[in-house]
């Protein structure tokens, strides 16, 4: 594939895809403990010495029956003594080198409570395939506003990793446990606090959105509006100008069929046919019905199976706006996940032709802005 560029509100990407893959030691590996240096030689010692002593004084017969004795003894010693199964590792504490970090060790098992290991569990699944993409140490050089960094991206691997979509049982929004912030701010380059009205919870994956059914004339309403300037958005006139400015800076855009990633309501959307796209696809956590002929919706699975069956086109640009920061936070019904801010881009990217732009608005803050 050839490149493809971020023309806004975000770093360039370079990818290029290339398959990687890291092995780990199988489960349950046994250790056998050397009998000439344990404290339990010298006790098998002294139980054939005695066998040997009764069988000078007592006869074949007692030995016999000693000597049986001794190796029942003996097969229960080794048993208990010498073979001690080691606990199943858990994913992130394999003895490996990890594609995360040098360490071999990740977390200290002692200190692991039911639901933290479950989570531990959910972490090893999702990271399976993803590679360069998940490994936030990876650095770059300077770019226009951000550092550019190169990646491998095993396309088909994180595509096929089932795991990254999965939503949550029903319940309140998740906290992330201290001990896993470090996977949640790039080990230690995002500054974390706590939202002031508390963890918001709007959870519908795996369900309807929130606006579950875009009607055709509203979409077409708010195409006119955007070109117009008088669009209100989601976020005020101001940005959706600025958006609709950027849209029509990207030239892969016009006649183009683009994906979106992420939109509660078509608003951006709108903005894109107004900007001359052909078709637009938006892949949200909900379902959502489209009657306007010229936008489609689908589900992060329904999106997943759509590629691995080969009938998931590519598109000619990507947009996102305010989206994949919330990726892997928990408050739309969506499981935990580090890096899902990282795989929805790397995915996106896998579905891209050569040459596409992608349109990336996030939240930034007065030192970003510097």
């Amino acid at each position: 594939m050839g490149e493809k560029n971020v023309v806004l509100y975000s770093r360039d990407l370079t990818l290029k895809p290339k398959s990687f893959e890291f092995t780990q030691r199988s489960l349950g590996e046994y250790s056998v403990q050397s009998m000439s240096s344990s404290p339990q030689r010298k006790g098998l010692c002294s139980i054939f010495g005695n066998a040997l002593w009764l069988c000078r004084r007592r006869g074949l017969f007692v030995a016999v029956i000693v000597y049986l004795v001794t190796a029942i003894v003996v097969v229960a010693a080794l048993g208990k003594f010498s073979m001690k199964k080691k606990p199943p590792a858990t994913p992130l504490a394999q003895e490996m080198k990890h594609p995360l970090s040098d360490r071999k060790t990740w977390v200290n098992h002692s200190a692991i409570d039911s639901s933290n290991l479950l989570l531990e569990q959910h972490f090893g699944k999702i990271l399976q395939g993803c590679g360069d993409i998940c490994n936030t140490s990876i650095t770059g050089k300077h770019g226009i506003f951000f550092e550019q960094i190169t990646k491998k991206v095993d396309c088909s691997a994180i595509w096929r990793n089932s795991a990254i979509d999965e939503s949550r049982p029903i319940g309140p929004a998740p906290d992330v446990p201290s001990k896993f912030l470090n996977l949640f701010n790039y080990n230690g380059q995002v500054q974390i606090t706590k939202f002031s009205r508390g963890l918001l919870n709007q959870q519908y994956a795996g369900g309807k959105a929130e606006t579950s059914i875009w009607k055709q004339d509203q979409i077409q309403q708010w195409a006119d509006d955007c070109g117009k300037g008088k669009l209100n958005g989601n976020y005020g006139i101001s940005a959706t100008r600025s958006v609709y400015e950027g849209l029509l800076k990207m030239p892969s855009l016009k006649g183009g069929h683009i994906l979106v990633l992420g939109s509660e309501n078509p608003w951006i959307e709108s903005c894109i046919l107004r900007a001359g796209a052909r078709h637009v696809t938006t892949i949200e956590y909900g379902s959502i019905v489209s009657e306007h002929p010229l936008v489609s919706t689908m589900t992060p699975h329904v999106a997943r199976n759509a590629y691995l069956n080969g009938i998931l086109p590519l598109f000619d640009a990507i947009v996102t706006y305010s989206s994949l920061e919330h990726s892997g936070l928990g408050r739309y019904g969506d499981q935990l996940n580090p890096w899902g801010d990282l795989q929805s881009v790397a995915r996106a990217w896998c579905v891209c032709k050569p040459g596409g732009d992608m349109l990336l608005g996030i939240m930034e803050t007065a030192k970003d802005s510097k």
